[in-house]
């Protein structure tokens, strides 16, 4: 379970904390009692441990995870053992020379880092009715039988009280074969858009602060919020996006290549390689660094199967003269060559 996963880690990282700052006796044994008492222990010490001695030397642990043009094969890094009971043996896990507020710092920075990948946002996930985790994409049947196939990291609130059919997309983006009705319109809502339809397949996505509306067949009508000025009607084959403050955008698209994403596959046709490391940036684990603002602002076209996201910005970025890097088993850093 996530929750089981999330604790675990927060745990490791108190114990990372302590082992760090103090000069308890009897942590030793403490610490091997807690470490043998589940299998989940001993791989959220690990991951923290990992984590901790990255930052700690401010490069990788090993040399094979920087790799000239191309990422480190996933699992080529391994991580080093916990630590097994020896009588009389201190722990060595801190830079002896970090004075104690580095110590304390580098310590919840290794937890920051590892609990990040297993926490989403708190609230968005406390609201929602259903979700999905990094990497994954989930096939749903609402009660009417409208189909949804909700997109990785994201997260959606249904409400079908009083003969309302609303859907709201909290995070991320998701697939809808809306079942017809004519007497109850199907809504979906974002933070900053309103579809409305009445029986069709449609995707929305938001990102980056737009909603972006595309349809594969039947009638959708768009509309701006909170105030509805931006409307428009999108029929099969027709996108738009809607951002706060910025003027909507529209155009053809092709309808074979839309819900691509629901096999793993983003399609990108003349955007920029920032702009699709953002829709990779739900498939994977943690978090993607690229520091060159011109490399960002290439624009690419291609099919990329974001499913592997290591993989995905290899072959993003490389013939553009990109460099990947794995810095933590959370962390992707994109440089130019």
């Amino acid at each position: 379970m996530a929750s089981d996963r999330k604790r675990a880690l927060l745990e490791a990282a108190d114990w990372y904390t302590r082992i760090i700052e103090g000069d308890d006796p009897d942590l030793d044994g403490r610490f091997h009692d807690w470490l043998d008492a589940d299998p989940l222990h001993a791989e959220s010490w690990r991951d923290i441990l990992r984590t901790g001695r990255s930052l700690a030397r401010l490069e990788p642990t090993t040399s094979a995870q920087w790799v000239q043009g191309r990422a480190a094969p996933a699992g080529e890094a391994r991580a080093a053992p916990p630590p097994r009971r020896r009588a009389g043996r201190r722990f060595s896990l801190s830079p002896s020379r970090l004075p104690f507020n580095g110590k304390r710092l580098l310590a919840g920075a290794a937890a920051a880092c590892a609990v990040f990948a297993f926490a989403p946002d708190a609230i968005i996930w406390w609201q929602a009715d259903q979700t999905s985790r990094a990497g994954e994409v989930r096939a749903l049947a609402l009660a009417d039988g409208t189909k949804v196939d909700l997109g990785p990291a994201s997260a959606i609130a249904i409400d079908y009280e009083g003969g309302r059919r609303n859907v709201r997309l909290l995070a991320g983006q998701a697939w809808f074969e809306v079942a017809h009705d004519p007497a109850r319109p199907f809504r979906v809502e974002s933070d900053n858009a309103r579809v409305t339809v009445l029986g069709t397949g449609f995707d929305v996505r938001m990102t980056g602060g737009a909603t972006d509306v595309s349809v594969a067949h039947g009638r959708v009508r768009l509309e701006s919020l909170p105030d509805t000025k931006q409307t428009r009607e999108l029929t099969a084959g027709e996108w738009a996006s809607i951002a706060p403050d910025v003027r909507e955008r529209h155009g053809a698209a092709s309808v074979p290549l839309l819900g691509l994403w629901r096999r793993g596959e983003l399609v990108a046709r003349g955007e920029t390689l920032g702009n699709v490391i953002e829709q990779i940036r739900p498939w994977y684990r943690g978090r993607i660094l690229v520091l060159d603002s011109s490399l960002a602002a290439v624009p690419v076209t291609g099919i990329f199967k974001a499913s592997d996201p290591l993989r995905a910005i290899c072959n993003l970025v490389e013939p553009h003269g990109g460099r990947v890097a794995t810095v933590t088993p959370w962390l992707i850093v994109v440089t130019k060559g």
